[in-house]
C-alpha cells in the first residue's frame, strides 16, 4: 500500500472518522478509530506525546536482524509448556 503526501494529508484531517487501511490485496493493515470527542483529547495526546519523547531518550538501543531500535524487552509468555500466562520483563533498562 502507498499513500501519496496529499492522501496522508486528507487521512489526519478526518480526525473523527474511523477508516480501514488496506494493502493492494484488500487485506487489511491498520484501522484508524478516530479521535474521541472531547476537547481535551488534543491537548493531552500532545502532553502524552512529549512524555513519550522523554522516556525514548533513557532507553537502551538494541539491534536486532531487523535493525537498530529502542526497546523495552517486555511482554506475556504463552510458551514453554505453562499452564498459564505469564508477565516477563527485562530488568536492563531500569
Amino acid at each position: 500500500m502507498s499513500i501519496n503526501a496529499h492522501e496522508g494529508m486528507l487521512l489526519l484531517k478526518q480526525k473523527r472518522t474511523p477508516r480501514i487501511l488496506t494493502d493492494n490485496d484488500a487485506r487489511i493493515i491498520a484501522v484508524l478509530v478516530g479521535r474521541p470527542l472531547d476537547e481535551t483529547w488534543e491537548g493531552m495526546s500532545r502532553d502524552v506525546a512529549k512524555k513519550m519523547l522523554q522516556a525514548g531518550k533513557s532507553i537502551k538501543q538494541y539491534t536486532s536482524r531487523r535493525g537498530i531500535y529502542a526497546a523495552i524487552h517486555t511482554g506475556i509468555s504463552y510458551g514453554g509448556g505453562q499452564q498459564v500466562p505469564k508477565f516477563e520483563t527485562s530488568r536492563l533498562n531500569t
